[in-house]
């Protein structure tokens, strides 16, 4: 594997101080950073023209986007490499926020046009996750995984807490058209720390063999790996139930019993709380010997707290709540992508890492398009702890099976670690 020539470090800071892994990282920070800024930007403008189909229809189009490239995105980068996938998609995001500020600027809204330009933000989207999974694996040694994956899944909602808030703060001062510039400056500068970063990238996949082809084989991979099926497949029904779900109960519930659109503020914070200082004590932490099954307790605890938030309708005790799921939600996702870095054949990581996240997303649409429907028939509240009840007997099952409950990491990539 590829790495850097100096002396290997350890904890968490060990990644930043190797100045390829450093440079992508930081990439990320800023480019999280902008994700937020660029959904207040957008939702303030839609605010100001009267028309929230405009935000409606930049989500879809992202959504759809990223949806429909991760079919392929990893087949692609398993063939040019994670750092051309990379810039690739920096180069459609970037694009896509700098039509957004051009239309805004002409004062050109339509809700075609902003589902094309969130189309084009999502094919940037889909492309770019499984290459940053390969990426990292490319700049670090297999022990780093871990404290780098840490360092992302702070850096990620860190940054979109401070962008969310930097982008509220620069509103006060200015309007929607330059809160979205700066976003799009973010993304420029994400992209010149791309270019400027150089790697050796793995040999690539068969050039000859069909795209589609490619990318059947990556799914045929997973299907050939029971600790890999079971797990996506459970993470596709905890996301749409315990994840997704709750973003639009919670609310809900949290006014059925006295609250209000602050009080739920106040809950989103603390989860990101918990996410953070879980993350920030993984790396300190001695790592777990059998991952697998620390994945699937941190799933059971997240559904648990799930049916919990069901049950406080106070804001204290919902915040406590939400910050342990939000940590233990932290502490399953670092885990997670350090497995499949380590456990993954180098040659299949990237069309795994597609298929992962297709599936595990696939769910969420579902139940947010039926939840009107649920919210005919039962209160929020009890939504919420029907939801974390069943993703809660999901995961369990799930524990109780060898194949994830005696999974180990792999000495080297490719081996089922069992």
């Amino acid at each position: 594997m590829p790495v850097d020539n100096a002396t290997e470090t350890s904890g968490l800071l060990g990644p930043l101080r190797r100045y390829r892994s450093a440079r992508l990282l930081l990439g990320q920070l800023i480019s999280r950073f902008g994700d937020a800024i660029y959904l207040v930007g957008v939702a303030a403008y839609a605010v100001q023209r009267h028309d929230g189909g405009l935000l409606a229809g930049a989500l879809l189009g992202q959504s759809v986007g990223a949806v429909a490239t991760l079919t392929i995105s990893g087949a692609i980068t398993d063939r040019v490499g994670a750092r051309r996938m990379l810039i690739l998609a920096d180069l459609l995001r970037l694009a896509g926020l700098i039509g957004t500020v051009l239309f805004c600027q002409q004062g050109m809204a339509g809700y075609a046009l902003f589902l094309g330009l969130g189309l084009l933000l999502g094919i940037g989207d889909g492309m770019f996750e499984p290459a940053l999974t390969v990426a990292l694996t490319e700049v670090l040694p297999a022990p780093m995984l871990l404290s780098a994956n840490t360092l992302h899944s702070i850096f990620l909602r860190g940054g979109t807490m401070v962008g969310a808030a930097f982008a509220g703060v620069l509103l006060i001062f200015t309007n929607p058209l330059v809160t979205l510039i700066v976003d799009a400056t973010t993304f420029g500068i994400s992209l010149l720390l791309m270019v400027c970063t150089q790697w050796l990238a793995r040999p690539s996949a068969d050039q000859e063999e069909p795209l589609f082809r490619s990318a059947l084989h990556g799914l045929r991979y997973v299907l050939a790996r029971a600790w890999l099926t079971v797990s996506i497949a459970t993470f596709a029904l905890f996301v749409a139930l315990a994840v997704s779900a709750p973003r639009v109960l919670l609310p809900l519930s949290l006014s059925e019993g006295g609250g209000n659109t602050a009080s739920y503020g106040w809950v989103l914070a603390a989860q990101g709380f918990g996410a953070m200082a879980t993350g920030l004590a993984a790396a300190w932490l001695p790592s777990s010997a059998r991952p697998a099954a620390t994945i699937f307790r941190c799933l059971v605890l997240v559904s648990v707290c799930c049916g919990l938030l069901g049950l406080a309708h106070q804001v204290t005790v919902a915040a406590v709540v939400a910050a342990i799921g939000g940590g233990a939600l932290s502490l399953g996702t670092i885990y997670w992508a350090t497995l499949v870095q380590r456990n993954v054949a180098p040659a299949f990581l990237a069309r795994v890492s597609s298929s992962d996240w297709l599936v595990s997303s696939g769910l969420a649409p579902v139940s947010l398009a039926v939840m009107p429907w649920l919210l005919s028939l039962s209160s929020a509240s009890h939504l919420l702890i029907l939801f974390g009840l069943i993703s809660g007997l999901v995961s369990v099952g799930g524990l109780c099976l060898p194949s994830i409950r005696h999974l180990r990491y792999a000495d080297q990539g490719g081996s089922d670690g069992i």
